[in-house]
C-alpha cells in the first residue's frame, strides 16, 4: 500500500513539473534603457520602442513621459538577435510599424549588450548651427526697410538669388523646422505665431498666409500684412517686429496635431532690430544615452 501511495506521488509531482514547464512560455529578458534631452509628449502622442530583429521591427512598447531609466521585457531570442534598438514618435500608441519619425538609435556591435544612443544618423547632426534674419517687407508691391517681415538672410536686399541665413542641415522624412514670433494680441496677450515649415534653410517654408501679394524670396520667413489673417488670430497687422522674440524649432510630422512649439527649439533670438543683420542664440540639440539588454 505504501509502494502504491509512494508511487501516485512521483507520478503527480512529474506532472505538475510538466503543466508548469508547459504553461511558463518563450523565455522574456529584461532590456533597460537611459536617454537624455527627451522630454513628455502631449496628447496623443507617444514615444514608442523597437529592436530591429533579422530584418524586422519588434515593438518592445510605448511611453510618454520622460522619466529614465525605462526598463521593458522582450522574448530573450530577439534581444539576443537585435542589430539595433530604436524609438520613434507615434500618432497613438502600440503601432504596428514604425513611422518615419525615429528619434534616436543604438547599435549593437556583436555579442556587447551595451550600446549608445544618439540622434545624429535619424535626425541630424545640429553641431556648429548657426542663423540669422532681418526685419524686412518683401512681398508688398514695393520692397522696403519697414520692419514687418522676418526673414531669415544676411541680405537686406529681397531677390530671387537672396543670400540664406541659417546653416542648418536638411532634414530626413519624419522632421521639420518652424519658426516662431512672439507677438501680443488685441487683448495684450503674446502668442506664437507660426512662420511656417521646412526642411531645407534654402527653400520656402509652407505658409504665407500673412504676406501681401507679391512672392517673397526662395527662403524662409514671412510678413505680417494681411489684415484678414490677422482678425483670425485677433492680431493687429501690419505688426512692427522691432523688439520682438522669436525661435526656430524642430518638429514631428507625426503624432504633433497642436498649434504650439514642439519643445526641441534650436536657435532663439530677443529684441529683434531693424535696418540690420540680427543673429540667433544656437541650441546645438542632440539626444543620447544607453541602452542594456
Amino acid at each position: 500500500m505504501r509502494k502504491i501511495l509512494l508511487i501516485s506521488t512521483l507520478i503527480l509531482g512529474f506532472l505538475a513539473i510538466s503543466c508548469s514547464s508547459d504553461d511558463d512560455g518563450p523565455a522574456t529578458a529584461p532590456i533597460t534603457i537611459n536617454v537624455l534631452n527627451l522630454e513628455a509628449l502631449q496628447g496623443s502622442a507617444q514615444y514608442q520602442a523597437w529592436l530591429r530583429v533579422s530584418g524586422s521591427d519588434v515593438s518592445l512598447g510605448t511611453f510618454q513621459d520622460a522619466n529614465f531609466p525605462k526598463t521593458f521585457n522582450a522574448l530573450a531570442e530577439n534581444l539576443t538577435g537585435a542589430s539595433e534598438f530604436f524609438i520613434t514618435i507615434e500618432t497613438s500608441g502600440n503601432a504596428d510599424t514604425p513611422s518615419s519619425t525615429r528619434v534616436a538609435t543604438a547599435i549593437f556591435s556583436g555579442s556587447s549588450n551595451t550600446a549608445p544612443i544618439n540622434s545624429s544618423n535619424d535626425i541630424a547632426d545640429f553641431t556648429g548651427i548657426n542663423g540669422s534674419f532681418v526685419l524686412r517687407t518683401f512681398t508688398n508691391t514695393t520692397q522696403n526697410g519697414d520692419p514687418n517681415g522676418i526673414w531669415f538672410t544676411t541680405s537686406l536686399n529681397g531677390s530671387t538669388n537672396i543670400t540664406p541665413g541659417l546653416n542648418l542641415p536638411d532634414l530626413p522624412s519624419g522632421w521639420l523646422y518652424e519658426g516662431w514670433v512672439v507677438v501680443r494680441d488685441r487683448n495684450g496677450t503674446d502668442v506664437n505665431i507660426s512662420l511656417g515649415k521646412f526642411s531645407s534653410a534654402s527653400q520656402m517654408d509652407n505658409s504665407d498666409i500673412f504676406s501681401g501679394q507679391t512672392n517673397g524670396p526662395s527662403i524662409p520667413g514671412e510678413d505680417f500684412l494681411s489684415q484678414a489673417a490677422g482678425n483670425l488670430i485677433n492680431v493687429d497687422v501690419p505688426v512692427n517686429l522691432v523688439g520682438k522674440r522669436g525661435f526656430i524649432t524642430l518638429e514631428p510630422t507625426t503624432g504633433d496635431n497642436s498649434s504650439e512649439p514642439f519643445y526641441i527649439e534650436l536657435f532663439s533670438f530677443e529684441n529683434a532690430t531693424a535696418s540690420e543683420v540680427n543673429t540667433m542664440s544656437a541650441n546645438n540639440f542632440f539626444i543620447t544615452g544607453t541602452v542594456e539588454r
